[in-house]
């Protein structure tokens, strides 16, 4: 590969101001290579939508509390049993509150919750038999967040036509 090293004056460097080059430029069209740079307390902002939840109301927060008790819920039948099915149940609902705090949820992704507690009920049927209470605490939380998810997601979508 071509290397040529660039030192003259420039008005649209890297960064998107004046500057000069002093990264080397590899011949192939990219840009100059640069060093990554640590996460700021803008960038967490950005990627978090924290600066919200001061306007959520209860549908939210009864969400959230939901899907925390059907992670707990799972994390206990698979300790107690060491079937992977509920382990990977309570880290796809962990990974749905980190989706949910985050500046990618979308409205839509409320209905994909609702299919995936539906697969939850399948997967209980299955392999939680033998842990009936926790099954029935499981269901009380998984359809509660149905009726959560579904009125947020109207709710959401009547918000957006206005």
């Amino acid at each position: 590969m071509l290397r040529r090293k660039r030192t003259g004056r420039h008005t649209n460097g890297p960064t998107g101001d004046s500057g000069v080059y002093r990264e080397q430029d590899r011949g192939n069209g990219f840009a100059p290579t640069r060093r990554a740079s640590t996460v700021t307390r803008s960038d967490t902002d950005r990627l978090l939508r924290i600066d919200e939840t001061g306007s959520w109301g209860v549908r939210y927060w009864l969400g959230l509390l939901c899907s925390a008790g059907i992670v707990a819920i799972n994390l206990v039948v698979w300790t107690r049993t060491g079937a992977p099915q509920f382990l990977a149940i309570a880290g796809s609902f962990l990974l749905g509150i980190g989706l949910f705090l985050s500046r990618f949820w979308n409205p839509v992704l409320y209905l994909v919750g609702v299919a995936h507690v539906l697969a939850l009920g399948v997967v209980w049927v299955l392999g939680g038999r033998q842990f009936l209470a926790l099954g029935a605490a499981n269901g009380a939380l998984a359809l509660t967040l149905v009726v959560v998810a579904l009125s947020l997601f109207v709710a959401e979508n009547r918000a957006d036509a206005d």
